[in-house]
């Protein structure tokens, strides 16, 4: 019982920073049903998502702070463009369909919240996007474990 709340806890704070490690380790964890594993990682990510959209301000400095501390310089001109032209591009709606398999919650959520969308948008947007990828690669990996 406690193996199994630890495992559980493990993969839900994976989950919060990165998303597609958190995927392949509930996919590997055979004994769980399909349901909780997808309560398991969406749950985390969408609890990094609403933070981040809640402290907005205070993690974009925090960021900040930490790419100054390690990387002693700010970031290339090339490297902000893309960014700006992905969240152009696609807007709120897009960013929140693509993060999951792309940037990840806390990256993704900056981004949406600094195009200027709103946080219940963000939000929905990246719930959406966190039930598509998690439903589809868990369906993916339930029928390829069948199969096999």
């Amino acid at each position: 019982m406690v193996g199994s709340v630890l495992k559980f806890m493990g993969i839900f704070l994976l989950s919060m920073v990165q998303y597609k490690l958190a995927l392949l380790s509930v996919i590997a964890i055979k004994e769980w049903h399909i349901i909780l594993q997808f309560i398991c990682v969406s749950s985390g990510y969408m609890t990094m998502t609403t933070l981040v959209c809640f402290f907005e301000k205070r993690v974009r400095s925090l960021l900040q702070r930490i790419r100054r501390i390690f990387t002693h310089k700010p970031v290339s001109f090339k490297r902000r463009r893309k960014m700006i032209k992905f969240a152009h591009r696609y807007g709120v709606w897009g960013v929140g369909l693509l993060s999951p398999i792309t940037v990840g919650a806390l990256a993704g959520s900056v981004i949406a919240v600094s195009l200027g969308g709103h946080k219940k948008q963000v939000i929905f947007a990246f719930l959406i996007g966190c039930l598509f990828w998690t439903l589809l690669f868990l369906g993916l990996s339930d029928l390829a474990l069948r199969w096999l």
